[in-house]
């Protein structure tokens, strides 16, 4: 299925729902415009980016440095109901015997997010990442958003904000650990 081929398909729903999608200069681009924005969110299935984002990795001995980048804000659609997730990611690990570009910790957060997907889903994918290419003592992911499908439909609150995290390692059985990623994040 291809981008035309999304096109006609927002255009016969434009039709059934009332629209006049053939002559109201509102709507004579809206397919195409629709279509080009879904194509963003056409499915990161590809592994091997996720291994040349981590994989450029830089030997480094620095014990017990707590490495976090955030908040990383992404945009992502909600794989239930197709409306516009928006969030910040925050990502640290505990390097073990070597660190990565910090830029590449914010595109892995956009690999993952930039799909039709849920937030839960996101957040232990860049955990398993980090994990697998990085293998640090220790990682945590923590991702906070506000879906629309909450607020726009259903409950239709505005102000809920779901928070996940993941938790790994280190991370995962020390107490402490967990306690100074969590401080740092909220800023204490």
């Amino acid at each position: 299925m291809g981008i035309k081929s999304i096109e006609l398909s927002v255009y016969d729903l434009l039709v059934e729902l009332g629209y006049d999608a053939s002559s109201d200069p509102h709507f004579l681009r809206t397919p195409e415009r629709v279509a080009t924005w879904l194509m963003d969110f056409a499915k990161n299935s590809d592994e091997s980016k996720v291994g040349e984002l981590l994989g450029v990795v830089f030997p480094e001995n620095v014990p017990n440095v707590l490495v976090i980048v955030g908040p990383v804000e992404y945009r992502s659609m909600c794989a239930h109901h197709l409306l516009p997730v928006v969030g910040s990611a925050w990502v640290g690990y505990l390097p073990e015997k070597h660190v990565c570009g910090l830029s590449k910790l914010a595109r892995l957060v956009e690999f993952y997010a930039t799909q039709l997907t849920v937030q839960e889903r996101v957040t232990n994918q860049i955990a398993e990442a980090i994990v697998a290419h990085l293998e640090p003592k220790g990682c945590m992911v923590v991702v906070k958003a506000e879906h629309h499908c909450m607020s726009f439909r259903g409950i239709r609150d505005s102000n809920a904000v779901t928070t996940t995290s993941a938790v790994r390692g280190l991370h995962e059985t020390s107490p402490n650990a967990r306690a100074e990623f969590l401080s740092l994040v909220n800023g204490r």
